[in-house]
């Protein structure tokens, strides 16, 4: 009998092995699972967020008032209070505030001595 300790030693010894490595796995896989629920969440939440097309025509329409409302002379606030503030800007005494990655290409407002000259709504 004494000979079979070392054999039953070593077996219960990977036996106990296995199981931490079952309970490792079991802790992994809920781990797993939470993030998917997660991650469903916040798809669902960001697919709730996305805007009617409706709505975005309408949005177009608040932004083409507030270029019509715009005035040669107006500073960079009541710019900024119209249009918000720009994508990009170029700095020195002729400024230039891009509305979209186009840049020159797309809407923008050209700034001299700190004083709107000129604009471009659309291109």
């Amino acid at each position: 009998m004494n000979r079979y300790y070392p054999l039953l030693s070593v077996i219960l010894f990977f036996n106990s092995c296995l199981i931490y490595a079952d309970e490792q796995n079991i802790a992994d896989l809920k781990s797993l699972q939470q993030q998917v629920f997660d991650l469903q969440k916040r798809v669902t939440e960001l697919e709730n967020q996305t805007t009617n097309p409706i709505d975005s025509v309408n949005n177009k329409k608040i932004v083409e008032s507030a270029w019509q409302q715009l005035k040669i002379g107006m500073n960079y606030q009541e710019v900024t209070r119209l249009l918000g503030k720009p994508e990009y800007k170029t700095r020195g005494s002729v400024e230039f505030w891009y509305y979209s990655e186009q840049k020159s290409d797309g809407p923008f407002a050209k700034f001299i001595f700190k004083r709107l000259n000129n604009w471009q709504e659309h291109p």
